[in-house]
């Protein structure tokens, strides 16, 4: 996908030195050098590394499976830091035990452990060309208090100008009266400061 997520690590890896081709089913107008290209399969097939950033909805279930891993150009790597239900896991360890992609990193699952305590189990567990990572980066400290501010913000960008920045679903939001931007804010400011604590 080539959203807020795509297209700001399409920047990044420009900036490093990368080309970068995008597949999204939305029409976007690509930024720098990035190049759209037709159909996932066609973008499978030459890349070198596949960045999954879509959103958890029926359409991209399983987006990645036997079929994709089979077109993708060998040796390449996947990346899935968006949504565990993207990947089909089996097909993924089948791709990469049998030498076909060059490595994962991954730190999205479809079960994940709901507390510390609770073990982590993955079939990718100890694959030597595989990355997994605990999809803790919107827990920490810090996280919280900036999904408080962004949250905050964007709330008040929309009573004063009805614009809904990145939205997920595009709904066309309408209200016949602007909200109360004097209790909400201080609710919100609170709620991050709680974070803190």
């Amino acid at each position: 996908g080539y959203g807020a997520i795509g297209s700001q690590l399409s920047v990044l890896a420009e900036g490093m030195g990368l080309d970068v081709y995008f597949y999204d089913v939305v029409a976007k107008l690509p930024i720098g050098n990035a190049k759209k290209v037709s159909t996932l399969h066609e973008m499978l097939s030459f890349v070198d590394i596949v960045s999954l950033h879509v959103p958890d909805i029926p359409e991209t279930h399983l987006i990645m499976g036997e079929g994709e891993f089979a077109v993708m150009k060998k040796g390449a790597m996947i990346i899935n830091a968006a949504r565990g239900s993207l990947v089909d896991i089996p097909c993924l360890v089948q791709a990469l035990k049998s030498g076909s992609l060059g490595g994962a990193a991954i730190d999205v699952f479809p079960t994940e452990p709901l507390s510390s305590e609770d073990d982590f189990v993955s079939p990718l567990q100890g694959i030597d060309n595989v990355i997994l990572t605990p999809h803790i980066g919107g827990s920490t400290i810090e996280a919280q208090f900036n999904i408080g501010l962004e949250v905050a913000s964007k709330l008040a960008a929309y009573c004063d100008s009805n614009a809904n920045i990145t939205p997920i679903n595009h709904a066309t939001l309408s209200w016949a009266e602007q909200i109360c931007r004097h209790q909400i804010l201080p609710l919100l400011q609170d709620i991050g400061t709680e974070a803190l604590n």
